[in-house]
C-alpha cells in the first residue's frame, strides 16, 4: 500500500498542526479555542503511515533508521533550542527559569519524561507541551513487533478494544498509586498523557490500515457514522466522536488522495505538511519568547493583534528552523546512519 504524494493526508496533517497550535495560541492570547484534539488526529494518523512505513521496509531495523531521521533532527534541534531559550530567559529575566535547566532535563532526550514521574510535572515531564513525544517513541518501538501479529482489521479491532479497557479502568487507579507516593507531582495529569494510556489511538491507524488491506473501509466508514450518531443520541462518549471524526476523514482522504488538481497549491500543501512537525514542536517555545517580549506592551490586550504576532512569529521561527537547522541535520544524520 504506497501512500506518497497523498495532498489529502497533507491537508489533514496541516489542519490537526493549525489546531493545537491556535490551542496554545489562545491559552496566551486569552480566548478560548477546543483544538487540543487535533494530537489524537496526529497519533492516528502515525498509527496508519506507520504501517504504510513497514510495508515499505525490508525489515525492522530500516523503519527503525527511517524514524530516527525522521524525528531526532526536529526533536533534539527543538530541544537543545528550548534549553537554550530557559538559559536566557533565566540569567536576563527571570532566575527561576534556571531550574528548567537542571541535569533533569536529560530525561527529554532520551523520551523518559512521560514516563518517569517527578516533583514538578510542568517542568520535568511536559515542559513545552512535549508529553507526546514519549508515547511517539514507544509506538514506534513497538510498531514493528505489533504489526508482525496483528495482521487483519478483526485483530487490531481487538488490539485497540483491550487498549482501551486499559486506558479505561487503569488511569483512576495508577493515578491513585501514585498520588500515595510522596513528591510526585500532578499524578492525574502524568496518567493522562501516559503513554500506555494513549496507544489505543494509534491502533485505531492499524484499523483503517488493514480496513484498505481487507476492503471492509465502507464498513469501518459506516461504523464510525453510526458510533457518532449513538454517542448524540444519547449523549454518551461525546468527548470520543473526535476519535470516529478524525477516522472518516484519514479514511476518506486514502480514498481520495489528490483532491486538489492545482500543482501550485499541491506543491505549497506539500512543503507546509513537511514543516508541521517542525511547528508541533517549535510553536510553544515561541509564543513563550513572544509573550514576554510583548507582556508590557498595549499589544496583550488588544486580542486580534496578539494573536497574529503569536500565530505570524510561530509560522516564521518555525521555517527558519526547519530550512537552515533540521533540514541539514537530517541530511547529515541520513547520511550517517544509511552509508
Amino acid at each position: 500500500m504506497k501512500n506518497k504524494n497523498n495532498t489529502s493526508l497533507d491537508i489533514i496533517r496541516i489542519i490537526a498542526a493549525l489546531m493545537v497550535l491556535f490551542t496554545h495560541v489562545g491559552q496566551t492570547a486569552g480566548f478560548e479555542f477546543s483544538g487540543s484534539s487535533g494530537v489524537t488526529c496526529f497519533f492516528i494518523l502515525s498509527g496508519y503511515l506507520a504501517c504504510v512505513s513497514l510495508e515499505n521496509c525490508k525489515d525492522a531495523k530500516t523503519y527503525y533508521k527511517k524514524r530516527i531521521v525522521k524525528i531526532i533532527p526536529t526533536y533534539y534541534t527543538c530541544l537543545i533550542l528550548l534549553y537554550v531559550i530557559n538559559l536566557i530567559i533565566g540569567v536576563f529575566v527571570d532566575k527561576t527559569y534556571l531550574y528548567n535547566c537542571g541535569y533533569r532535563f536529560i530525561r527529554y532526550f532520551l523520551f523518559l519524561h512521560q514516563l518517569i514521574p517527578s516533583d514538578n510535572y510542568w517542568v520535568w515531564s511536559n515542559s513545552n507541551a512535549l508529553w507526546t513525544m514519549s508515547t511517539f517513541a514507544l509506538f514506534y518501538l513497538i510498531a514493528p513487533y505489533i504489526k508482525k501479529y496483528i495482521n487483519n482489521i478483526y485483530k487490531a479491532i481487538g488490539l485497540t478494544i483491550l487498549f482501551v479497557v486499559i486506558a479505561y479502568f487503569g488511569k483512576e487507579p495508577l493515578a491513585t498509586l501514585l498520588a500515595s507516593i510522596p513528591n510526585i507531582d500532578n499524578p492525574v495529569q502524568f496518567v493522562a498523557f501516559n503513554p500506555i494510556i494513549n496507544l489505543w489511538k494509534f491502533f485505531i491507524g492499524f484499523i483503517i490500515y488493514y480496513s484498505f488491506k481487507n476492503n471492509k473501509q465502507l464498513y469501518l466508514l459506516a461504523g464510525c457514522v453510526l458510533a457518532i450518531v449513538a454517542s448524540l443520541v444519547t449523549g454518551k462518549a461525546l468527548t470520543r466522536i473526535p476519535v470516529f471524526i478524525y477516522t472518516i476523514l484519514i479514511t476518506l482522504a486514502i480514498i481520495w488522495p489528490n483532491i486538489i488538481k492545482n500543482d501550485k497549491i499541491v506543491n505549497f500543501i506539500g512543503k507546509f505538511s513537511k514543516e508541521t512537525f517542525t511547528l508541533y514542536l517549535i510553536h510553544p517555545m515561541t509564543i513563550l519568547v513572544v509573550s514576554m517580549l510583548l507582556r508590557n506592551t498595549d499589544v496583550v490586550s488588544n486580542i486580534p493583534v496578539y494573536t497574529i504576532c503569536l500565530v505570524a512569529c510561530s509560522f516564521i521561527f518555525t521555517h527558519f528552523v526547519y530550512s537552515f537547522l533540521i533540514t541539514k541535520f537530517e541530511k547529515k544524520l541520513k547520511k550517517l546512519i544509511f552509508k
